[in-house]
């Protein structure tokens, strides 16, 4: 999703999904995954400033209605990274609490 004044940030991490597939066609016949995981928002210093209203809204558009924790973050990279995925390639995994799927 976009949002006002975050374009580099937005654009940037579109770009990761193109990549992503990219790499996935060209290194799948090494038997090589490439996946991304989209994080939605998480408690960080990164967030630490937002204001109520905006972490409001952004809650609202959150199905968990509250932001994730960085502990919640690694179990999705160690699944992607398992042997357990091994057939995963090309996937955009959103570890974000149900944000963005619109209602």
């Amino acid at each position: 999703m976009g949002s006002p004044g975050i374009t580099n940030y937005a654009s940037s991490k579109s770009a990761l999904v193109g990549l992503a597939r990219s790499l996935a066609w060209e290194l799948g016949k090494r038997n090589i995954t490439v996946n991304i995981v989209t994080p939605g928002v998480i408690e960080t210093e990164l967030i630490a400033h937002v204001g109520d209203a905006a972490r409001a809204h952004a809650m609202g558009n959150t199905a968990m209605r509250r932001p994730g924790r960085l502990e919640e973050l690694p179990p999705a990279v160690l699944f992607l990274a398992s042997e357990g995925a091994s057939y995963v390639t090309g996937a955009m995994l959103p570890v974000s609490g149900g944000a963005a799927m619109g209602h």
